[in-house]
């Protein structure tokens, strides 16, 4: 089972990925994007500025995203 979790619509939410899915086949549950609710917005706010309060300070190398979290992003890496 797979539950994405997708904040804003975008191509790749409105046709891409049910494609990839095979959505017309049935079976699967897809739900609409959380869209940008305040309460959405507030619980990124409030992620993002405990993980930068909870890390350790760095000093930017080539090796810096060997231990990056990963990013979610348009499909295409672009937004």
């Amino acid at each position: 089972m797979a539950c994405p979790l997708f904040v804003s619509e975008c191509e790749a939410t409105r046709d891409r990925i049910p494609e990839q899915l095979e959505l017309h086949r049935g079976g699967i549950d897809y739900a609409e994007p959380f869209g940008a609710h305040d309460a959405v917005t507030d619980a990124i706010s409030v992620a993002v500025e405990r993980a930068r309060a909870n890390s350790e300070p760095s000093t930017p190398s080539p090796d810096i995203v060997a231990n990056a979290d990963p990013v979610a992003t348009d499909g295409r890496g672009q937004d």
